[in-house]
């Protein structure tokens, strides 16, 4: 990974593993120190979505805020959430004695950005030691259109009726009511990390256009969804997108994910293929124009093949 960001030139971001001890992130951090080019910044973060309950991190901390006392018995989620505050403060201090200060290093605390300012403010931040040991404060702004097979709700949408819209209709919904509610994650959680003292980053984003909790399975809507990606209507979208998160005052933001072959899960690659052509992508050409417009260098083939795997960064 460090040779990776050494031949682009590119500030790496390390997630550390929620097992891992102080004596692995000292060494792991004195590794970065020892081989990292010096001018460049490193992103560090205690792992990776430990809001996220679909994850064995997210158990782990709430086991951990279990044994510590933290938070209220009968809500084990909160006292994962003020554990990973605290094991992250615990972890950027030593990164911070290793590397003898913080100009080169972007400490990153990460939560849901869907969660507001009741979990960033009122819990994760808002303990001791936490916040002043701390850069960033990390969402995944999605552009969400989550479509589940049935809903109980009148007023919800399900894969029933979705999957019989046209493509214009799917990016209604994401132009009219996905972008609107991101607009609206950035700004209360852009509200917090000021509070603090806090850049506001995302860790991940992009659309998110997916069938869950068995909507995935409806084909007709899978097949719907790829169009959408392809329609050129998607550059325009993602533009204004990227346009709202500098508007409201976001700083880094890494697109999810470089390349991967779209299906039922998700049409996640910004290119879905290695050799695919990249004007006909219309997330992948909105994209790359708002990152050269950020400072980004315009990337090569080969780095694109680099970095296919990685988080693009801008």
């Amino acid at each position: 990974m460090i040779d990776l960001a050494n031949r682009l030139k590119a500030d790496p971001w390390f997630c550390m593993p929620h097992l891992a001890d102080d004596g692995y992130v000292r060494e792991f951090a004195k590794l970065v120190k020892e081989n990292l080019h010096a001018d460049l910044k490193v992103y560090v973060e205690y792992s990776n979505e430990v809001w996220n309950g679909m994850f064995e991190q997210h158990r782990y901390a709430e086991q951990r805020g279990k044994e510590l006392g933290l938070g209220a018995a009968e809500r084990p989620w909160e006292g994962a959430c003020l554990f990973y505050g605290r094991r992250s403060a615990e972890m950027f201090r030593i990164w911070k004695e290793v590397f003898g200060g913080t100009e080169r290093l972007v400490r990153v605390l990460a939560w849901q950005a869907a969660s507001g300012p009741y979990w960033t403010d009122g819990l994760l931040l808002n303990q001791p030691g936490v916040s002043k040991n701390a850069d960033a404060l990390a969402i995944a702004p999605y552009l969400t259109f989550c479509v589940p097979e049935k809903s109980n709700d009148p007023n919800a949408i399900a894969a029933t009726v979705v999957s019989q819209w046209t493509v214009d209709q799917a990016l209604d919904y994401m132009e009219t009511k996905a972008l609107l509610e991101s607009v609206r994650w950035i700004r209360n959680q852009k509200k917090v990390a000021d509070k603090y003292g806090l850049k506001l980053v995302a860790y991940e984003g992009g659309q998110h256009m997916v069938g869950v909790l068995g909507g995935e399975n409806n084909e007709a809507m899978t097949k719907l969804f790829h169009a959408a990606n392809h329609a050129p209507r998607m550059r325009a979208i993602c533009q204004k997108y990227y346009d709202a998160w500098t508007a409201e005052g976001g700083d880094l933001f890494c697109y999810f994910a470089s390349t991967g072959a779209w299906s039922k899960w998700g049409s996640w690659g910004i290119l879905q293929w290695f050799d695919e052509d990249p004007a006909k992508s219309p997330k992948f050409m909105a994209t790359m124009r708002w990152a050269r417009r950020c400072g980004q260098r315009r990337l090569s083939s080969r780095d694109m093949r680099i970095k296919s795997h990685g988080k693009t960064l801008c």
